[in-house]
């Protein structure tokens, strides 16, 4: 039994720092990274100048998540606004809801609610694959592939650490179509859009906050599958896997945001040195 759980718990967290890890650690950068280029921005063109440049895409696109996982989990939307700036609170769109409590048969909506959390890291990450999908030219698609392949293997049969040069390769073939299509008008559509979505897509304090409960059952749960297919003889390894499929395109994604975001940022952070 004490192999078993040992087992278990390297898979479980070789599943949640290999193939969660980079997606919650780009979102902590995020988070850091949008609220300095925000202010920076605001300096220059005014709270009002922020708002309506990149958050009439990013907001809806961050609240509309938020919703959607909420209403998938059974969570009760008390209100809801998807765009709504509010120039004395800050608050440009939120989701409301009944706080779940702590009873089995509402189990889903505990989750649900650590889920809708960070919901838009999903949302954001699946509106920037469809986007790079419809504006970027797919011919260096092949190569992008291969190295989410290169990853995937990587995270399932080695430790972590040792995915982390695989994953920077990862990030630089998501700005191969930048460099190789330069002069295409769909491209710098892309990158405005980009970082547009990326400037309002980390999850706030606010929306992890009641969270916590959720993560700990799903954390709880996800132990306890690992245990399951250890017994049954299941190699834990393609669970990593099939997590890193879904996770690597998003989390790649996410850091070309970021660092387009980096770059927005230092662009406020310059013009608004010069007027002083």
């Amino acid at each position: 039994m004490t192999e078993v759980l040992r087992t278990a718990s390297e898979a479980w967290l070789r599943q949640a720092v290999g193939g969660l890890g980079p997606l919650f650690m780009i979102s902590a950068l995020l988070f850091l990274v949008q609220r300095w280029a925000q202010h920076n921005w605001a300096r220059v063109i005014g709270w009002r100048g922020v708002t309506y440049s990149t958050g009439w895409i990013g907001t809806p696109i961050h609240e509309l998540s938020h919703l959607v996982v909420g209403r998938l989990f059974g969570v009760r939307i008390t209100d809801f606004r998807l765009f709504s700036p509010d120039p004395n609170s800050g608050v440009l769109g939120y989701v409301n809801y009944r706080v779940p409590r702590w009873r089995l048969v509402e189990l889903p909506q505990i989750v649900g609610t650590f889920l809708m959390g960070i919901a838009p890291l999903f949302g954001g990450a699946a509106a920037l694959i469809l986007l790079r999908y419809v504006l970027v030219d797919r011919a260096d698609d092949a190569a992008f592939a291969a190295a989410i392949q290169t990853f995937r293997e990587t995270l399932a049969r080695g430790a972590p650490g040792a995915a982390v040069d695989p994953f920077f390769t990862l990030v630089t073939e998501s700005f191969r179509p930048l460099w190789n299509n330069a002069d295409d008008p769909r491209v710098w559509a892309y990158v405005y859009l980009s970082v547009a979505i990326g400037a309002h897509l980390a999850p706030s304090r606010a929306d992890l906050k009641g969270g916590l409960r959720g993560f700990l059952v799903l954390a709880f749960l996800g132990f306890v599958a690992n245990v399951v297919a250890v017994t049954q003889g299941i190699e834990p390894a393609s669970a990593t896997a099939t997590i890193a499929d879904w996770t690597a395109p998003m989390a790649t994604l996410l850091a070309f945001a970021l660092a387009l975001n980096v770059g927005y940022g230092a662009i406020g952070f310059a013009l608004a040195l010069l007027r002083r």
